[in-house]
């Protein structure tokens, strides 16, 4: 998370350029299927589990990595390093989940709904899995308005 935080904060002009975004996460993507092979699957796994969730459509992100969107509201985003970047329901929520320590701020979205979980082995996916679910039912919620 600390090389995406830094390319953010120090390249970000670098962002707005076409190509450079995704060819950036798909080095990311390449290198976590080489030489991190357990966060490559359970990176794998949480697209799985996406895909079988009703009205969720995965589309690329403009910054590179995958996004989820239910209708045309992203709810969330999956780099190929592993950060997974998550918009909950409100910033109360989002406080909620930094003060319990199981997300940090975003990293180019700070003090907002927006909340970034490093996936560093398996053992993520269900608290990925659990950030995703509350997204998915809250935009669930407001498309049904």
């Amino acid at each position: 998370m600390r090389l995406l935080t830094f390319l953010s904060a120090r390249l970000r002009f670098l962002r707005d350029v076409p190509p450079l975004p995704h060819l950036l996460d798909a080095f990311f993507w390449l290198h976590t299927f080489l030489f991190r092979r357990e966060v490559f699957s359970a990176m794998e796994a949480l697209f799985e589990e996406l895909r079988a969730w009703p009205g969720v459509t995965w589309h690329l992100h403009r910054f590179g990595g995958i996004e989820w969107r239910v209708g045309k509201v992203e709810i969330g985003h999956l780099h190929g390093n592993g950060v997974l970047d998550v918009l909950l329901p409100s910033r109360e929520v989002a406080e909620r989940e930094i003060c319990a320590g199981r997300v940090v701020e975003h990293h180019t979205h700070p003090r907002t709904a927006w909340v970034s979980l490093a996936i560093r082995s398996c053992a993520a996916g269900p608290a990925a899995t659990e950030l995703l679910r509350t997204a998915f039912e809250a935009q669930s919620r407001s498309s049904e308005r």
